[in-house]
């Protein structure tokens, strides 16, 4: 029962965004964002559930979720901000590339001002290489950006 309500969920989703194009411009960005705050919402407690169903024990539950909390959840936001940025960049919708860098922004703050102090000195080192790779990717994914909107206006002006 609880994979159906998913997949309900998938599809309620899906049928949202294909026509959240028929809202006035004020209304689209908001449902995006809410939109998207409710995915990485549904995604995080099914991480939780998923990890707990597959490796907790009572005597491990906390321990579990408290690892999810803490390395689980911004890996898993921070795929879908990537997701997001790269399908703002195909479909060339500014609203969804902000959203995507306010999310990292989200998580990067989450990530080293809570869940880095409860780390041990290696998953300190991990976390911060990994920060670093999610740095220059994202300033690859905004450099990339800059050029095709650089080639749209010149070949805009040239029409």
């Amino acid at each position: 029962l609880h994979l159906l309500a998913v997949g309900a969920f998938a599809y309620f989703y899906f049928r949202l965004y294909r026509n959240i194009q028929l809202l006035s411009d004020q209304n689209y960005k908001w449902v995006h964002a809410l939109l998207f705050a409710s995915l990485v919402l549904l995604s995080s407690v099914e991480l939780d559930n998923l990890v707990v169903w597959m490796v907790s024990t009572e005597e491990t539950y906390k321990a579990v979720l408290s690892d999810v909390h803490a390395y689980g959840y911004p890996i898993l936001w921070g795929l879908m901000a990537m997701l997001l940025m790269i399908i703002g960049m195909n479909k060339e919708k500014a609203e969804l590339r902000k959203l995507s860098l306010i999310s990292f922004g989200i998580i990067v703050l989450k990530f080293y001002l809570y869940d880095v102090w409860r780390m041990n000195q290696g998953g300190k080192i991990a976390s911060f290489v990994v920060l670093g790779v999610i740095l220059l990717v994202v300033s690859f994914l905004l450099e990339r950006i800059k050029l095709l909107l650089k080639d749209k206006e010149e070949q805009h002006r040239e029409q």
